[in-house]
């Protein structure tokens, strides 16, 4: 289960119009998920935020976390990660001291994500994209130098093929904001015009 073992473990989570996708055995301690996603997005907690005070307290507060799995355990280990506007296009297999992401990608950006380091106190305090340790790599097992490495690549042509791990928040509440959910879709679109 989730929201267990603690104090107000889920106090406020996804509140005020936040969202949090799916969440599954995490946040479990005081005030452990307590205003995570608040104003912000969440996509998946999975096996996450647990063992301490406060481990992903205001994570994705006003900010985008696409998912936290198996990650942050410790007092306050993620607390306010990617708030303020911030985005981590993931945290995985990290951050599993105490602080020792602490208030990373503070109204900024690790589209590489967090994965399989700062997991040492205080290791990954206040951490961007251009101060992550280089021995962070990603799920497909390429490390941050290695995304580097696309030098015969356009900067345009790395950006599409991002474009999918991140998300901007302020164009999300633009497009949000123009969408009028109530209007029927017209019944001669189908899947293969729009296969996404």
């Amino acid at each position: 289960g989730s929201c267990l073992n603690g104090t107000l473990s889920c106090y406020a989570a996804a509140g005020d119009e936040g969202y949090i996708g799916e969440m599954e055995d995490s946040c479990s301690g005081e005030l452990a998920c307590s205003g995570a996603a608040l104003r912000g997005n969440i996509g998946v907690i999975k096996g996450s935020c647990l063992n301490g005070t406060k481990t992903c307290s205001e994570a994705a507060y006003e900010g985008y976390i696409g998912e936290i799995e198996d990650s942050c355990s410790g007092e306050e280990a993620c607390y306010s990660a990617a708030s303020d506007y911030g985005n981590i296009t993931s945290i995985s297999h990290a951050c599993e001291a105490d602080r020792a992401c602490f208030k990373a990608a503070l109204n900024n950006t690790i589209e590489s994500g967090i994965q399989n380091c700062c997991n040492e106190q205080s290791a990954c305090v206040n951490v961007t994209e251009e101060t992550l340790p280089a021995k962070c790599g990603s799920k497909s097992g390429k490390s941050k130098k290695s995304r580097s490495s696309k030098g015969s690549k356009n900067s345009s042509d790395a950006a599409t093929e991002d474009a999918f791990e991140f998300v901007n928040l302020e164009e999300v509440a633009v497009v949000s904001m123009s969408l009028n959910l109530e209007e029927d879709i017209p019944s001669s679109m189908n899947d293969e015009e729009f296969p996404f």
